[in-house]
């Protein structure tokens, strides 16, 4: 491939057969190191690609369950929004009520099945769930003012989720 660029370094690429055609005789030849160059992230670029990816992160984090030990051993709840929707809903209506829930096997797997909860285990469920949320928004918090206050992008790079 052969990499070009114009006077207002846009970024232009052609095979050996559309340079024989005359593709890119009017443009700036580039080496890939040049190219590398042009194609790095300006600082505030860099900054509102980790923030997005911190956000991305953060809602998968959200939406994958969570923990409770409201029913007196650990089980797993489904957090995707619907699931927030239907945790809320049983809380609101006040009363005992079956759930699903999961419980994970040694190899990992998990088997899920509606149990009855009562309805403080209920509140239990929703209170764990609050916490868990809060947690990750909380922390993506703490990663997106560590990006804000980056100075480079290697300073950016160094952020991560994990």
């Amino acid at each position: 491939m052969n990499y070009f660029k114009n006077n207002k370094n846009e970024i232009f690429a052609f095979d050996d057969e559309q340079v024989k055609q005359g593709y890119g005789k009017d443009l700036i030849p580039i080496t890939e190191e040049e190219l590398a160059e042009l194609l790095k992230p300006t600082l505030e670029q860099a900054k509102k690609q980790k923030i997005n990816e911190i956000n991305n992160k953060c809602k998968q984090e959200i939406v994958s369950g969570f923990t409770s030990s409201a029913l007196g051993s650990e089980h797993i709840y489904q957090s995707e929004p619907v699931d927030q929707i239907n945790l809320m809903g049983a809380v609101l209506a006040g009363q005992d009520s079956l759930f699903k829930c999961g419980v994970k096997d040694d190899g990992g797997n998990i088997t899920w099945s509606y149990k009855q909860h009562t309805i403080a285990q209920l509140k239990q469920v929703l209170a764990d769930g609050k916490a868990y949320k809060f947690a990750l928004l909380e922390k993506a918090n703490k990663l997106k003012e560590q990006v804000k206050n980056a100075k480079t992008v290697d300073e950016i790079n160094k952020i991560n989720w994990d």
